[in-house]
């Protein structure tokens, strides 16, 4: 008799430090297990991943890259930035607001992400992140992605020629750093193309995909932030980053893939729920 081979799992030692069992002078190594969400497993995306070495990193990023070619994703969201780019070159990469990645979700968006650098034949291609650890820093050195000091995102993009474009690449960064790029680079708009989670509220493509819970706590959400919006005397004015929204053309990018935000959640605590690229379409 045959049977199904086991579910894929992976263990890594806990990172920190856990509260003592009640028998002291029992020594315990303390190991996480998972089942990878990228294998359609149904468990959280924030999952912890085996990183005790850079060879452990490139492995799971292999699977997971190999996972989005097999169900079509890269070859989707490739092309999808071909549109974008309309003939111009992609000269560079910016990551900013990445994160740690020592979890599932955030492995994926570093998979997505040299997956376009690999594409495009990418060489210049950096991470800003203040939370990113000597060991997370030294890996993405390894991998051809410097990681300069953060900083206000303040500068203009120079060196670029005529025809070649900018990559930022967003995720969970503070509006008001959003808001400075784009105010830094308003007379070269046309050489950005950003990437980037977006919000989910109502009136927006994304909230009629959200189950009953997750419209319910939405819609709960936006009614807190109008209230507090309410009580300030002076109305706000749209941010550079909210104008250029308005003005930009978007392709969402498959929410069932990145999980940004799990498509089953009632969403507890992320305003986002997918991703999108963006640029804008005016010469």
């Amino acid at each position: 008799m045959f049977c199904d081979p086991p579910d894929p799992v992976c263990a890594i030692e806990f990172p920190q430090n856990l509260p003592k069992w009640d028998r002291p002078n029992e020594k315990t190594g303390y190991k996480w297990c998972f089942l990878p969400p990228y294998l359609r497993s149904g468990y959280h995306s924030e999952s912890l991943v085996d990183m005790s070495t850079f060879d452990h990193i490139t492995f799971n990023l292999d699977v997971i890259q190999n996972e989005y070619r097999q169900i079509g994703f890269a070859q989707e969201y490739l092309a999808d930035l071909e549109k974008l780019l309309e003939g111009r070159r992609l000269r560079r990469i910016k990551i900013l607001g990445f994160g740690r990645i020592n979890s599932l979700r955030a492995l994926k968006q570093l998979a997505f992400v040299l997956a376009i650098k690999e594409h495009f034949g990418i060489t210049e291609i950096t991470s800003q992140e203040p939370v990113a650890s000597e060991f997370e820093k030294g890996y993405l050195n390894s991998i051809g992605v410097a990681t300069p000091p953060h900083d206000e995102c303040d500068q203009p993009e120079e060196g670029l020629e005529e025809g070649e474009v900018t990559l930022f690449y967003w995720r969970m960064l503070n509006i008001h750093l959003r808001s400075n790029v784009v105010r830094a680079n308003q007379d070269r708009l046309r050489k950005l193309i950003i990437i980037e989670d977006v919000p989910i509220s109502a009136g927006t493509k994304w909230y009629p995909l959200l189950p009953a819970r997750g419209k319910k706590r939405m819609d709960k959400k936006d009614a807190k932030v109008k209230e507090r919006t309410l009580k300030h005397k002076a109305p706000t004015e749209r941010s550079a980053k909210q104008k250029f929204n308005m003005r930009a053309k978007s392709i969402p990018l498959r929410y069932d893939v990145l999980q940004t935000t799990p498509s089953r959640s009632s969403f507890p605590w992320c305003p986002f729920f997918g991703m999108e690229m963006a640029e804008l379409s005016g010469r």
